[in-house]
């Protein structure tokens, strides 16, 4: 009994030297490999007067690389904002109509289009809450009948 014991703590520290010296070396080697840098959390930005709402501080993580297309560049007459500043986005039209079965009821989708949505020109909504913002919306399409 005492030689299994003897025997398990040699190869003990056996293995808790291989670990150290597999250890030292990777840290050797990332030390040799690594350069002093320094980092900037937040940048601050020398905004015009027409963006005097928005704070002119932002975090490093905010930041996305910039890519130059005309297209997306929106007017500052057509953005507006609600009191607390939040960009509010409002529906262009219904495009389609269309239901979808879920377990225990059926639910009314529209397609709408949205201004100046980026990426997708347009979302599936839920029917009934389009219907209960954007009532004016579906007087012009002939799918106010079918619901």
């Amino acid at each position: 009994m005492t030689e299994v014991i003897i025997q398990t703590t040699k190869l003990i520290h056996q293995i808790k030297q291989r670990l150290q010296i597999a250890q030292s070396r990777k840290k050797s080697y990332a030390d040799k490999r690594r350069s002093n840098l320094e980092f900037q959390v937040a940048y601050i930005l020398d905004l015009p007067e027409e963006l005097s709402q928005i704070h002119h501080t932002f975090h490093v993580l905010q930041l996305r690389k910039c890519v130059d297309d005309d297209s997306a560049v929106v007017p500052l007459e057509d953005i507006q904002f609600d009191n607390r500043l939040n960009y509010i986005e409002r529906p262009v039209a219904i495009l389609d109509w269309k239901t979808k079965a879920l377990l225990n009821k059926v639910v009314g989708l529209v397609k709408v289009k949205w201004q100046h949505q980026k990426g997708s020109e347009w979302m599936w909504e839920l029917d009934d809450e389009m219907r209960e913002y954007y009532l004016k919306l579906f007087a012009a399409t002939e799918f106010v009948d079918e619901v």
